[in-house]
């Protein structure tokens, strides 16, 4: 997962599909009960395992992990602690160098929760392994959690009282640094506690929400069989805002019970080759906004691309010292700042922003000094 603001995009994504992998079920007496409630929903068991005192829907969680063996057992102890409970964990291990995926499920079996290993033959990325994992869900709802967060007790709680008859819930994210110590809540509050679909597309387009698979709980029966690109990086965003424009109804909850732990190991704090999707990315987003009859106004359009995909794509090459490319990108950086946007977002008040892209377009050098202090 990325960080916050102009500096990095909230996407994130690797390398292609390539295969599929081969379930492997690890335990199944872990204690769980499996009662039917009306309309035909899974629930968790009111006391007992799951330590609930109410009766909700049952989740199934998905962890995609790659070589996470140093952060695995923190991510399970957080999950062995929620009440409810979810009713079964589904580990898909990416290709891992090391042992994490069994690791994992070790863990997990070894606190009681229910666990199911996906072996992917070939590493794919987050995004095709999220797809993997959700292709052996079975139950009513389905939540996405990364390796190397942690969540607090009351998280599966707080999305499952808010969710109601929603398509899917969104809570806040606090991010936390590498030694364990908290940073702060990433997002701006929620604007109301119910928007629709295409007014949380709009939200997550001007930065007031982020695109973070893990701050929601779906149901399952909201989502394609594949929602998350498989291909790119940096799609996150253009996979979430697809899923709020299908959908009625998105529920959002001030609360922050999802931990993200920033560290340098993400794929989105790197410069290479895969950086340059970076510049492709807005205009995929904005195509599907528009053909659900929701296209911004002209200056939030243009606030998107250079906050998402302009500056993210200059700070990591100037970040990156000598790498190759290093040059290339910032020039195509530069090129994509226009005088009209940058005119659309003075007369919108939107002066910070435009004297930051003015500077990166006509003073490179002197911004990249700047950035060296940031």
């Amino acid at each position: 997962m990325p960080g916050s603001g102009a500096d990095l995009p909230g996407l994130s994504g690797d390398r292609p599909d390539q295969g599929s992998g081969v379930p492997v079920p690890f335990s199944d007496t872990a204690p769980v009960t499996e009662d039917t409630a009306p309309g035909g929903l899974e629930l968790c068991a009111a006391d007992g395992a799951c330590g609930c005192a109410d009766q909700f829907p049952a989740v199934d969680v998905v962890i995609p992990v790659f070589d996470a063996v140093d952060h695995i057992a923190d991510c399970v102890a957080s999950l062995a602690c929620l009440t409810p409970r979810p009713r079964r964990v589904i580990v898909v291990d990416d290709c891992s160098t090391d042992d994490s995926g069994v690791v994992a499920v070790a863990a997990l079996t070894a606190v009681g929760l229910a666990a199911t290993l996906i072996r992917q033959p070939e590493r794919r990325g987050p995004g095709a392994a999220r797809n993997r994992g959700l292709a052996a869900v079975t139950a009513p709802l389905v939540w996405f959690v990364d390796a190397d967060d942690t969540v607090a007790p009351d998280a599966l709680r707080i999305l499952l009282s808010a969710l109601g008859p929603h398509d899917f819930a969104v809570c806040r994210t606090t991010l936390v640094g590498a030694a364990g110590q908290v940073i702060g809540v990433d997002e701006a509050p929620p604007p109301a506690a119910m928007l629709t679909g295409p007014e949380y597309a709009h939200l997550l387009i001007t930065g007031r929400a982020r695109a973070y698979a893990p701050t929601k709980l779906f149901r399952r029966a909201a989502l394609p069989a594949r929602p998350w690109d498989e291909v790119r990086r940096y799609e996150d965003l253009a996979a979430m805002v697809a899923l709020a424009l299908a959908a009625r109804t998105v529920a959002l909850v001030p609360d922050a019970p999802y931990h993200y732990r920033r560290h340098g190991g993400s794929a989105s704090l790197r410069f290479d080759p895969a950086s340059f999707e970076l510049l492709a990315m807005p205009q995929r987003v904005l195509d599907r906004m528009t053909a659900a009859n929701a296209a911004p106004a002209p200056a939030v359009a243009a606030e998107f691309v250079l906050r998402e995909s302009v500056l993210p794509l200059a700070h990591l090459a100037m970040r990156a010292g000598q790498a190759p490319d290093r040059a290339r990108a910032i020039a195509a950086a530069r090129a994509r700042i226009r005088r009209t946007d940058l005119m659309l977002l003075a007369r919108a008040g939107r002066w910070r922003l435009a004297l930051t892209a003015a500077a990166l377009r006509f003073c490179p050098v002197g911004y990249a000094q700047i950035l060296r202090f940031r």
